[in-house]
């Protein structure tokens, strides 16, 4: 098992990584008067092509960071399920991803334990790497956040992705 980090510039648009690994992009939303937020999951491989897609609710969470953080512990969990062996986690939480990659956070806190249980996650694979992106980069997982707004239930799709999303993802492959 190795977990790492990709040392590169932060990117304004989507990487693709090489041959053998999944990258999984992250990202959360909140809509505070309702009192929920939404997890944005999407895995695709070195070509762009979308693998999968999740849409994880969450209700009474609040907190931005917290959201993050249980988004890519169900992003390292989904993997796990996939039997994927290589994956990078990419985010557009600069906060998250350095408590992910080296981060000493007090787990006695909420996001400190979500951290903890991330790094948990971490044996399962032979190699997990995590990495920042700005948020234009991020659009597709931006888009899928927002629509577990509206999810009572975590959706996946693993065939059958909305048009709109693959289209969106197709049009950030460099």
């Amino acid at each position: 098992m190795s977990l790492g980090y990709i040392p590169q510039p932060i990117s304004d648009s989507w990487q693709p990584p090489d041959s053998s690994t999944i990258k999984i992009n992250i990202d959360g939303s909140l809509d505070l008067m309702r009192r929920m937020a939404g997890g944005g999951i999407v895995a695709r491989n070195e070509d762009g092509i979308i693998l999968g897609v999740l849409l994880v609710p969450f209700i009474g969470l609040t907190d931005p960071l917290i959201v993050e953080a249980m988004t890519a512990l169900h992003a390292l969990q989904w993997a796990r399920q996939k039997k994927w062996r290589r994956v990078w986690v990419e985010s557009d939480s600069s906060i998250l991803i350095g408590e992910l990659q080296h981060g000493d956070r007090n787990h006695a806190t909420e996001v400190g334990n979500v951290v903890r249980r991330c790094k948990g996650e971490v044996p399962a694979f032979s190699h997990v790497f995590f990495s920042h992106i700005r948020r234009q980069g991020n659009a597709v997982a931006d888009v899928i956040s927002r629509l577990a707004l509206t999810e009572a239930d975590q959706v996946e799709w693993s065939t059958e992705i909305p048009r709109h999303i693959a289209l969106l993802a197709t049009s950030d492959v460099r």
